[in-house]
């Protein structure tokens, strides 16, 4: 059986796009395997998408078209879906400190691998169905800039240690050699989730949504 994907770049920028992604993952509870995993896709109009979601708060990255010309190898699959641990993931992008050198990200069967330098790790594909997560971002993101649209006149909370990573991984994202790639917010309501978004065109696009904390009085 061929390899469904074969992703090779730079050991630090898989490692970026890991970083960025994979906190959003379900840490604790193991009762619904998918949400322990980064969905990693690919399809004629989104290109090569790396998803993870806890079901309050999904980072997404969209690699840009010039990317995956680059990085996805002859061979790979148009269109795919599959579910890759997380926590695998996070180990190997915290004990991969190389700087320099290529990483390859291989899908085969029922397992995926990287190999890097000298060095290859290998683990099995979790099973399970990933939320359909694109109806949370009904209406889209808008690249451009504008103004917040704060819709709602209750007060508004969100989970700082979700806030805090989304902020890390939009900084993450959005670094570069010139002026940082800022953050946009598209809006703040008390009844829908944050929509954010970081455009780095060297990369591509990061997507984030973070559900609200409600308060019962409009007040903190």
């Amino acid at each position: 059986m061929s390899a469904i994907l074969t992703l090779t770049m730079p050991v630090r920028d898989l490692r970026r796009v890991v970083k960025t992604v994979a906190p959003a993952a379900e840490r604790y509870d193991d009762s619904r395997p998918a949400l322990n995993a980064v969905s990693i896709t690919r399809d004629p109009t989104n290109g090569v998408e790396f998803t993870a979601t806890d079901l309050f708060r999904l980072h997404t990255v969209q690699l840009a078209d010039h990317v995956e010309r680059a990085w996805v190898q002859d061979g790979s699959a148009d269109t795919y879906a599959t579910l890759v641990p997380a926590r695998w993931l996070r180990r190997w992008a915290r004990d991969a400190s190389a700087e320099s050198g290529s990483a390859t990200l291989t899908i085969h069967g029922d397992r995926a691998s990287i190999a890097w330098g000298a060095e290859s790790r290998t683990t099995t594909l979790v099973t399970g169905d990933f939320p359909d997560w694109r109806g949370k971002l009904a209406g889209g993101l808008s690249d451009a800039e504008g103004e917040v649209s704060v819709t709602s006149p209750t007060a508004i909370g969100y989970n700082p240690r979700f806030l805090s990573a989304l902020m890390k991984a939009a900084a993450r994202w959005g670094a570069c050699a010139g002026t940082p790639n800022p953050l946009r917010v598209q809006r703040f309501d008390a009844a829908k989730p944050f929509h954010g978004a970081v455009v780095n065109p060297e990369f591509g696009r990061l997507l984030l949504l973070l559900m609200p904390v409600r308060f019962s009085d409009g007040a903190a």
